[in-house]
């Protein structure tokens, strides 16, 4: 139910803001690094890194760091090119580069560096 709810905030983000994104997590708790649903959070941290929400930055460096398939990555990566934090995209890929495999490797580096 939360994947499905955290897809409709995206449908809808017109309507969000941090403050809203801020009283759903007090809520639901879908910052919380003690559960990591990565099929929530794909959706959840995008919003999160569009509307200035920090505390996402926290769990989505987590994941750069820790997991490497591109359904998790690529929206990480893209949100933040998206919205001008284009270095902090680079800074992170550099750190976790000989991590990801190389059809990761070329697919984030698309999303980095031609945008």
């Amino acid at each position: 139910m939360r994947v499905i709810f955290v897809q409709e905030l995206a449908k809808n983000s017109d309507s969000l803001s941090k403050d809203i994104l801020t009283k759903i997590d007090a809520d639901l708790g879908i910052t919380d690094r003690k559960v990591l649903d990565y099929e929530i959070l794909s959706r959840w941290i995008p919003l999160g890194i569009k509307f200035g929400y920090h505390p996402i930055l926290f769990v989505a460096q987590e994941i750069t760091q820790t997991v490497g398939r591109l359904i998790y990555l690529s929206p990480i990566y893209r949100e933040l090119v998206a919205n001008g934090q284009v270095e902090l995209a680079k800074q992170w890929y550099t750190d976790n580069e000989s991590f990801y495999s190389p059809a990761a490797r070329a697919t984030l580096t698309k999303i980095i560096y031609t945008n």
